[in-house]
This record gives C-alpha cells, structure tokens and sequence, in this order.
C-alpha cells in the first residue's frame, strides 16, 4: 500500500500541496515551499507539516464546534 506524501516537485524545489476541506470552501489546495532540492530533506520535513496542519485542522474544528461561540 502506497503512503500519500504530499510531496510535489517544482523546478528546482520541493513542495508541501495538499488540499483543504472545509465548508465554505471544497479542494481549495495550499503549496508550500519546503526550500529544498535534497529529497531526503524534503521526506523529512513533510510529516513534520502534515502533523502540524493536522493539529491546526482539529484545533479550528474545536472552535466551531457547538457550545464555543458565545452569543
């Protein structure tokens, strides 16, 4: 089974591009640049984004949750 890296080459660099699902807004993709053109480099700094946006995505999802907002 193949992993999903979320790993794309551009020119001479490598990017982070994965897309975001929210409800507004459906496959809006964000690339970010990594700043590397070693790909053992770039291999190692994705996991590192992809648990950050991770905790970014559920962070955003408990604020919209039920009961947060006060009126």
């Amino acid at each position: 089974m193949a992993s999903i890296t979320y790993l794309c080459w551009r020119g001479a660099r490598y990017y982070y591009r994965r897309r975001l699902y929210r409800r507004s807004v459906v496959n809006h993709p964000i690339s970010i640049s990594l700043g590397t053109a070693d790909p053992v480099e770039a291999r190692r700094l994705v996991p590192r984004l992809s648990a950050r946006s991770e905790m970014m995505a559920m962070q955003m999802f408990n604020r919209t949750s039920r009961g947060f907002l006060l009126a």
